[in-house]
């Protein structure tokens, strides 16, 4: 991986100065009901910083709410450092979520992440990348009769459908990442078979939907939501 053994040898030693830059939407911002402006970039950086208590870390978010990859890979990259240590991208939601725009390597945003991840490796030679895969775990709710028209059965009855396991540009943006060497976490991966059940929900994590996504924007997660990504990206 590309690196990551420089990115580890830097970790392990004492008085070493680490800058981690992070690129998404507002997910990486820190769009939160209830707790504006954090994210799960502070608590991947706190657990960094409590792993590794010799190193000094610096932390450059370059994320916009609402934006997808497109104006990061045109200019905003140019606001990265070149010493960059580790460089995180998220905006697999931002501009890709539910509307499958993202699912063709001839796509105008699936080439600007391949274009973000070139540029940012020529800027920052010496840094290791990881792949951040947030998912948009809405639902949608359509008439049953909608779902099967021959079948009349089902007058007036609604049925609630998750957010399509492909609803967003995950799976093209791990073929550019791993064509690059850059390891990817998979939030949807992670948390898809349990989020749209609140009893395998609280098996597996002791929290349920509500307690880790805001009921005012689904895709974004509450502050334990976060922090749950930020406990599965570490």
């Amino acid at each position: 991986m590309r690196n990551w053994r420089r990115l580890a040898d830097k970790l392990n030693t004492p008085g070493s100065n680490v800058t981690i830059v992070t690129f998404g939407g507002s997910i990486t911002v820190g769009y939160i009901d209830d707790s504006p402006g954090s994210s799960w970039v502070d608590t991947v950086k706190a657990w960094f910083q409590g792993t590794y208590a010799a190193v000094n870390f610096t932390v450059v978010n370059l994320a916009r709410s609402g934006i997808d990859v497109m104006p990061a890979a045109t200019c905003w990259y140019q606001l990265a450092p070149q010493d960059a240590d580790l460089v995180m991208i998220e905006y697999s939601v931002n501009g890709c979520s539910n509307n499958h725009i993202c699912h063709s390597f001839a796509s105008p945003r699936t080439a600007s992440y391949e274009l973000l991840v070139r540029r940012m490796m020529l800027r920052a030679p010496g840094a290791a990348f990881l792949s951040v895969a947030a998912f948009n775990f809405l639902t949608t709710s359509v008439p049953r009769q909608a779902m099967n028209p021959e079948d009349p059965g089902y007058p007036g009855e609604m049925v609630t459908l998750p957010n399509s396991y492909y609803g967003s540009g995950e799976n093209f943006h791990t073929r550019i990442a791993h064509r690059y060497g850059v390891p990817v976490v998979s939030i949807r991966d992670a948390l898809y078979d349990v989020m749209f059940n609140d009893a395998l929900l609280l098996a597996a994590t002791g929290m349920r939907r509500d307690d880790l996504l805001s009921p005012a924007a689904v895709v974004h997660p509450t502050t334990a939501g976060h922090l749950l990504y930020a406990k599965i990206i570490v």
